[in-house]
């Protein structure tokens, strides 16, 4: 899963690149702070109210899980990327709001209900608002590739690994 969020960061700093752009801006942070992941729902049925503390924790814990290896498939294309939801005025004002206006009740499918509600009156499709999550190693196809070609032939695999070694994601 690793080298998949990284490749496609990857691939998109390097497009970025490509296009003489040399700034990214990254979501990371809005499932952690509006309870974005499945698993919050279950915290949050359990928990109430204290399912903020696995949230925190979360964000908390981003830079050892997300953030280095973002920052390093970014600038390994010369591209800064930054992060807005990681604003300490976005976090402690998303961390003041009650988990109940973040997960709308038990059968909540798409989460972080908050941000689409803005994205909602802001005018954005309803398509757009009402889609469902997916991962970027998913939406991007770049598991399918992985899962079907690469991790099944050892030499495209070691050659892989070599031309991302420098990056170390």
């Amino acid at each position: 899963m690793k080298l998949g969020v990284g490749m496609t960061g990857y691939l998109a700093a390097e497009l970025a690149h490509e296009n003489g752009l040399r700034v990214m801006l990254s979501g990371q942070g809005a499932d952690e702070l509006f309870a974005g992941y499945h698993r919050y729902l279950d915290f949050y049925h359990k928990k109430g109210e204290n399912a903020q503390k696995d949230l925190m924790s979360d964000v908390e814990n981003l830079y050892h899980v997300n953030l280095e290896r973002d920052d390093k498939v970014t600038m390994a294309n010369s591209v800064e990327l930054r992060v807005p939801y990681l604003d300490l005025q976005i976090i402690n004002m998303a961390m003041n709001i009650p988990m109940k206006y973040k997960i709308n009740g038990q059968g909540d499918r798409l989460r972080k209900c908050i941000l689409r509600e803005v994205a909602r009156d802001r005018g954005v499709n309803p398509e757009i608002v009402k889609r469902p999550k997916k991962a970027a190693q998913y939406g991007s196809g770049i598991h399918k590739i992985l899962t079907r070609k690469v991790l099944k032939d050892p030499t495209y695999m070691e050659n892989l690994k070599n031309s991302f070694k420098f990056i170390d994601i």
